[in-house]
């Protein structure tokens, strides 16, 4: 009989289950929060003395804590509903709230109705909200047909989907459709259905029936716009409907929108209200990349010229925009694949510390952005000179050459948005292939496949509670809880002063990491999309 020792649950004995039943056993309870699972020494008996019952062959305990045989779990070798499993798991760890802060989707869905009251927004029950969260988050740990359940639920009235249409309804609105017979919203069905929506383009319609039942009772179209602008990919979005938006977004993770607003996520087992707006708010990260910044600034000014450049004071914010944009939307094609990536921002083009295993030096996105930015400068100038030259004036004749100029530049800017985002998507393929992604902080891509050679750890690690990573909110913290691509990438940061790191894990979580002073500052849930 093998043992593991899980970091919340103190030991898990395996009999001779199936290797891939045993695995996912072991998968769920990292995505519970049980962060890192790591082999202790080998028992003859259950540590906490729970007797033999009739699924023998596993059992889950907590020996470090005085329970009673009641709060043992027992569990069929046959189980694979996990479900089933992660229910008695909660009733477990309920007795660990006191050491260890844990959330429910009860917490989250009390959380939520506080935010909308602040709001002074309408909201679902209480007892509805709980029970569309429980149902979202357990759906969140299943798969079907081997893929993992990833949708989103609108709250919106059965009665009246659409109260106040506007006077002009735009082609690619929104609209919805009914499914003949309204689909009760359990963990089975949300599971079957969610399978024939893809969440890029639509969401499942969720609201009480005349039963006071919760169901699924249509699904929403047009939802791609809306998908496209958060993931920064479209410049606008359009409106959303109903009253709030319920969206799996991994094992265990569930995030509550009021239209582009998060109300709350719960992400492992941690309420969250947020994220960490490293890449637009001032801090240790945001200085970093200041450099970057303002060198697209200077070539793109140049390029222009100074007098095109001034006239509208918009332009080196925007500018900075657009390589804070290409950054993000990088992490989340690498959060996308779900496969785990890191990305290596270093000052310089050195691989100090570093093994590559595929040296390229891929230029091109940083040329791009100076591309896109100058066409988009000129399409403005273009566009500021008809308007105020001649609209404006209600002139009657305007030269050709400026309509000419205004249908050139707006094509050109087309292409190098194209162009932007298939290198983009190039970059973000790299991490495919285990190991970093090593780039300047141009964005200049000089390998990938990296391993990390650096043995020497931190001083010490903390956890950041904002974006600037005042002293007065960092927390210390173990390295050790995290893995070993977490930990690699910890020491080459801290390594090297003025790098930063970004880890994206199998589950999508992004982490992002420097040195400041002589400490080893980590950030969590980074904020990628704009919503």
């Amino acid at each position: 009989m093998s043992h593991q020792r899980l970091a919340r649950i103190s030991c898990c004995h395996f009999g001779d289950e199936p290797p891939v039943y045993r695995d996912r056993f072991s998968s769920m309870c990292q995505e519970l929060d049980f962060r890192r699972v790591f082999p202790c020494e080998q028992l003859d008996r259950c540590p906490s003395n729970c007797k033999k019952g009739t699924f023998s062959r596993m059992c889950v305990c907590a020996p470090a804590l005085s329970f009673a045989d009641s709060d043992v779990v027992w569990l069929d070798k046959k189980t694979t509903d996990l479900c089933s499993i992660a229910l008695p798991i909660r009733r477990v760890t309920g007795r660990m709230n006191q050491q260890k802060r844990f959330s429910y989707p009860s917490d989250l869905a009390q959380f939520v109705r506080g935010r909308l009251s602040e709001m002074r927004a309408r909201a679902p029950a209480l007892s509805a909200l709980d029970e569309i969260l429980e149902t979202a988050f357990f759906a969140s740990m299943k798969t079907e047909e081997a893929e993992q359940v990833l949708c989103t639920l609108t709250y919106v009235d059965i009665q009246n989907p659409d109260p106040s249409p506007p006077e002009h309804v735009v082609a690619d609105r929104w609209s919805y459709v009914r499914f003949e017979q309204p689909i009760p919203l359990n963990v089975k069905n949300l599971v079957k259905v969610s399978k024939s929506i893809d969440n890029a383009f639509a969401t499942l319609a969720i609201y009480k029936d005349s039963n006071e039942r919760l169901v699924i009772w249509g699904a929403i179209d047009q939802q791609g716009q809306r998908a496209a602008f958060a993931a920064r990919e479209a410049d606008e979005g359009p409106e959303s409907p109903g009253l709030l938006q319920v969206s799996i977004s991994g094992v265990g993770a569930v995030e509550v929108y009021k239209g582009y607003t998060l109300l709350g996520a719960l992400r492992q087992g941690r309420l969250a209200c947020g994220f960490s707006d490293v890449l637009e708010q001032a801090g240790p990260i945001q200085a970093i990349f200041q450099v970057a910044m303002k060198n697209l600034i200077c070539r793109v000014q140049t390029e222009v010229g100074s007098e095109v450049f001034q006239m509208r004071d918009h332009w080196p914010a925007s500018i900075s925009g657009y390589w804070l944009q290409a950054l993000a939307r990088i992490l989340l094609r690498v959060q996308r694949y779900r496969h785990g990536g890191a990305i290596l921002l270093t000052p310089d083009n050195h691989s100090t510390g570093l093994s590559i295993k595929y040296p390229i030096r891929y230029e091109r996105l940083s040329e791009a952005l100076k591309r896109f930015s100058v066409h988009a400068i000129k399409l403005c100038g273009t566009e500021d000179e008809i308007h105020q030259s001649f609209l404006d004036t209600r002139e009657e004749v305007m030269p050709v050459i400026l309509h000419l100029d205004q249908a050139v530049f707006s094509n050109e800017q087309d292409d190098t948005r194209e162009e932007v985002t298939g290198c983009i998507g190039f970059i973000a393929s790299l991490s495919r292939v285990d190991g970093l992604i090593l780039m300047n902080r141009d964005l200049d891509v000089r390998g990938y496949g990296g391993i990390i050679k650096v043995k020497e750890e931190p001083p010490s690690v903390w956890l950041a509670g904002d974006p600037a990573a005042s002293v007065e909110k960092l927390q210390e913290i173990n390295a050790g809880h995290f893995g070993t691509r977490h930990q690699s990438m910890m020491r080459i940061c801290f390594r090297r002063p003025e790098s930063v790191g970004f880890v994206v894990s199998q589950d999508g979580d992004v982490r992002a990491m420097t040195r400041v002073d002589n400490r080893l500052i980590v950030w969590e849930d980074v904020k990628l999309r704009l919503m």
